[in-house]
């Protein structure tokens, strides 16, 4: 992962584009962008096809390297790598203080502005928002499956009281 806040990230997983293995791949059929990583699993599904549009790819691809890499997207990458390096100390950001909001090197909090504030290892952060983001994916699966059984469960006794109800004819005396 890139430690830049700013940086281009793989619609699939979220996780930024990097030069190792979250390098940007295409699909030449739509023009979709996806990491190597994402497209791993794609290549293992029964019938692959890009996760964005559906859209089912040449079998002959049947590889992470027969799929062309995003050049724009690599080179977004360099430049990205320029932006997540502390302009004062020239070294990585690899920890965000979360007192400012702001990316920081290790020298900003040993010595610089941000001495004393509140910061984590940017990488542990990611996990923990990726681990949530899963988490929170898990709920609005078992959410979703509930309230599918909720409505069975309603139409089911909605079928049972038409079934009473038309099955009873009131009569009331007449008095005439």
């Amino acid at each position: 992962m890139t430690d830049d806040t700013r940086s281009i990230k793989c619609p699939i997983c979220l996780y930024a584009f990097n030069a190792k293995e979250r390098i940007p791949k295409i699909f030449p059929t739509c023009g979709h962008t996806i990491c190597k990583e994402c497209l791993t699993h794609v290549l293992k599904m029964k019938e692959p096809q890009c996760p964005l549009d559906k859209l089912k790819f040449n079998r002959n691809l049947k590889t992470v390297d027969s799929f062309p890499t995003n050049i724009l997207g690599k080179e977004l990458l360099e430049i990205n790598s320029i932006w997540s390096k502390c302009p004062t100390h020239n070294q990585p950001n690899k920890l965000i203080c979360l007192t400012d909001n702001t990316l920081v090197c290790g020298d900003c909090v040993l010595f610089g502005d941000h001495k004393g504030h509140n910061v984590r290892i940017l990488s542990e952060f990611q996990d923990a928002a990726q681990a949530k983001k899963e988490q929170l994916e898990a709920m609005k699966a078992d959410l979703s499956q509930t309230s599918t059984q909720l409505n069975w469960s309603l139409q089911q006794e909605q079928q049972k009281n038409k079934e009473s109800h038309s099955g009873k004819i009131s009569r009331t005396p007449c008095n005439d």
